[in-house]
């Protein structure tokens, strides 16, 4: 029914008596009078109305566009009516505003359907470019229940995931629930799979269900509505529309279940009065948008959890990997698991300081999971070190020191041998009376010579020791180099060899400088390595981490003796976390594991003489990363059967024969 407005003075009063007569709304406008423009009319505009709004525009826009203007007074009118014109005329003009007015109205709601349907698509496409941009499931699975919510009025819905397993067996999982009227702890559950709950009758079947009310469900119905919720938390469930999620191969991968559609989406549903007003069905045309909606979520889902599958898979990869180089050596697995854990809490502790030179500085995510990576591989190059030199604990290779007994031996077994001759001569060319005179001098120079070669084997013992090697001893080891050769066979021999005196004057540590230089190899080895993985772009960086946490500040460092502006921070986080395991590392063959306190010492040492990052190593003591790590987390607790020679840690090298 439309209003027909006139003003107090309109001179047809006979006009508005049939008007009112034929059951029309005749309304007088007077100075308090407020349209309301959501209303259509047809406004009778004398010279009165038309002044009051100050002309014909103003009066327009106080009406609203849906309002039908019949005047004599001004031509800008939806109709113009002589004033001349009899009642009957008039009359007829005014059915005619009537049906122009209804088209109107129809135009009007024709275009409010259509900007509906237009917000309709485009929140439907963006909730889309939202679904597909999201990686982490839980959120994502968020995401997917909130939207459709909002796009439905829902006042709860439900989300299940399908767990397919190998015996062709599936559970469906609760995963995520919300709910607008009443707020509950929720855990996630699992429920076998099978047509009596909703959920899973939808999720075997494929098939939709929209049910107006679950509590008058069909009498055919194979499925049962579950009341347990509803009657712990004192909800109301009434109408449901339940979907299945299908992947692009057309597989059920999950359910979304909507719950009581709202006629206002900020009404709480607090009893059953409220929910049986305000509830509504879900039509055709929500249901399509949901179905859609559903359908972007299953593709969103697939594709989160393939990313997820594919990143468990090289997670898996990498810790394979990293195991397989540390079972190696019983003694030092764990060492790239733990210098992850603590560069990662570093990490964390330095975006926590307020320290004013990291006030700026963040990790991402993907920040932080590069430099996972990129610490779980940083001694990935070991494998490229000949194994002699990787277990070599001693200056001498593992049988080396052995060998070299042998040859003492044998020269204390010849020089026995020869003095036996000496004696057997003395005794059948001399007599027995020479014989004993000289027996005694005989013995003794025996004895001498073979305390000597057992003096000299017991230098060569000590400096076979990976510690600071004394001036005298290695005037000793020149003493057993110059010692005469002596004949084996067909051989000459010497006790102290060339090689084995280069190992062995070694002045610090347990490597020759051509030994060193393959150990500092595994750096380069480790990069050359990485390179050849094709990482994506969060992950580029992984090469270039890795190999520069033996640089040091001061240029000292390898392979490439960066600067300290050239050096990546997250390289001098891994740095100080490296060095940090190598020093308090379980009890290894070579040494014992040295305590927190002492190992922190060394770091701050090495602030001092100006390698490591002095901020980085402060955080790390204030913090106390290192006791958020535990010593033998990532050590392998299977029994290795073979004999293992003890491997060293490549960080080891760097501090050997420095610290007791």
């Amino acid at each position: 029914m439309y209003t027909i407005y006139h003003s107090s003075g309109f001179p047809a009063r006979d006009l508005l008596d049939e008007l009112k007569r034929r059951g029309m709304v005749v309304r007088e406008v007077d100075e308090h009078f407020i349209p309301d423009q959501l209303i259509p009319g047809i406004v009778l505009a004398d010279n009165i109305l038309i002044k009051r709004y100050e002309d014909m525009d103003g009066l327009r826009r106080y009406f609203g566009t849906l309002s039908y203007v019949i005047t004599n007074e001004d031509a800008n009118a939806d109709l113009s009516v002589p004033s001349s014109w009899p009642t009957r005329l008039t009359l007829k003009a005014i059915e005619a505003g009537l049906r122009h007015t209804g088209l109107l109205v129809r135009q009007r709601m024709m275009e409010q359907t259509l900007d509906v349907e237009r917000n309709q698509l485009l929140q439907l496409t963006n909730i889309g470019i939202a679904l597909s941009a999201e990686t982490n499931l839980d959120i994502l699975l968020e995401k997917i229940l909130t939207e459709c919510r909002k796009l439905a009025s829902c006042d709860a819905a439900s989300l299940f995931l399908m767990e397919r397993h190998d015996d062709d067996q599936a559970n469906l999982i609760f995963k995520m629930t919300q709910n607008d009227t009443i707020r509950f702890p929720f855990e996630e559950k699992r429920f076998p799979l099978d047509r009596n709950s909703l959920a899973g009758f939808v999720a075997l079947t494929g098939e939709e269900l929209n049910i107006e009310d679950v509590h008058r469900a069909p009498a055919d119905a194979t499925w049962k509505f579950n009341s347990s919720f509803d009657l712990e938390m004192g909800y109301h469930t009434r109408s449901m529309l339940i979907i299945p999620m299908r992947n692009h191969q057309q597989e059920v991968i999950g359910v979304l279940q909507f719950i009581n559609r709202k006629r206002d989406a900020n009404v709480k549903l607090t009893n059953i009065e409220i929910t049986k007003r305000e509830t509504i069905s879900f039509d055709a045309e929500i249901s399509t948008l949901l179905r859609a909606l559903a359908s972007q979520a299953a593709v969103a889902i697939d594709n989160s959890i393939l990313i997820a599958s594919i990143q468990n898979l090289f997670e898996g990869f990498v810790s394979a990997a990293v195991t397989a180089i540390e079972q190696r050596d019983p003694t030092t697995s764990g060492h790239s698991f733990r210098v992850a854990e603590l560069t990662i809490q570093l990490a964390a502790a330095l975006t926590r300081s307020d320290h004013y030179r990291f006030r700026q500085t963040s990790f991402s995510d993907d920040d932080l999971k590069e430099l996972r990576y990129a610490s779980l591989l940083h001694d990935f190059g070991k494998v490229g070190v000949r194994e002699h030199v990787l277990v070599k604990a001693n200056k001498l290779p593992a049988d080396g020191l052995e060998r070299m007994w042998f040859r003492f031996e044998v020269l204390k077994e010849q020089l026995q041998r020869r003095a036996a001759e000496d004696k057997l001569d003395l005794l059948l060319s001399k007599g027995q009376e020479a014989y004993q005179k000289q027996l005694l001098p005989i013995d003794r120079n025996l004895a001498e010579e073979l305390a000597h070669l057992d003096k000299l084997f017991a230098e060569v013992v000590l400096s076979n020791k990976p510690s600071i090697l004394p001036d005298e001893r290695f005037t000793n080891l020149e003493a057993i180099r110059a010692y005469p050769s002596f004949q084996v066979a067909d051989r000459q021999l010497q006790l102290l060899t060339d090689q084995e005196f280069l190992a062995l004057s070694v002045r610090k540590g347990s490597l020759t400088p051509e030994e060193r230089k393959e150990i500092e190899s595994h750096v380069v080895h480790t990069y050359d390595f990485l390179m050849h993985i094709p990482w994506t772009k969060q992950l580029k960086n992984i090469p270039s981490l890795a190999v520069s946490h033996h640089e040091k500040l001061d240029g000292s460092g390898y392979p490439h003796g960066l600067a300290e502006t050239d050096i990546p921070l997250g390289s001098k986080i891994m740095t100080v976390s490296d060095i940090y395991d190598a020093l308090t590392a379980s009890d290894r063959p070579y040494k014992a594991a040295m305590p927190a306190e002492r190992a922190i010492s060394i770091l701050e040492d090495e602030v001092k003489r100006g390698l490591l990052d002095s901020d980085l190593v402060a955080i790390f003591v204030e913090a106390k990363v290192f006791g958020w790590v535990d010593p033998n987390f990532g050590r392998s607790a299977k029994k290795i059967e073979r004999p293992v020679q003890p491997q060293r840690d490549v960080c080891d090298y760097d501090f050997e024969g420095r610290f007791g």
